[in-house]
């Protein structure tokens, strides 16, 4: 029963909980709902085009915020994380260098 209880507080305590993704999911939809509004010509909208750009961005997403659990079973699941902290430093680096 321990165990259980376990689990249940490192749910709770986890950085990418259940209602967090709904809210991350519920922004996109609202973007794409008040994109699809503003459109001059809504029936030209390649949706296609659109849902691969939302799969694209939940995609790295999932590796940026979850890159040190994905790390840990599968080593080089943790790659495109150090890359995009790599970059964060090195334009942090380079901006401070030129103000």
């Amino acid at each position: 029963m321990k165990h259980d209880a376990e689990n249940v507080t490192l749910f709770m305590e986890s950085r990418m909980n259940f209602l967090n993704v709904l809210n991350g999911i519920f922004g996109m939809l609202v973007i794409v709902l008040l994109a699809f509004l503003m459109s001059n010509n809504k029936k030209r909208i390649n949706w296609k085009l659109v849902l691969s750009g939302l799969a694209i961005q939940f995609t790295f997403a999932v590796f940026i915020l979850r890159g040190d659990d994905l790390g840990k079973l599968f080593g080089p699941l943790l790659w495109p994380k150090l890359f995009f902290n790599w970059l964060a430093n090195f334009l942090c680096h380079y901006s401070s260098i030129h103000n």
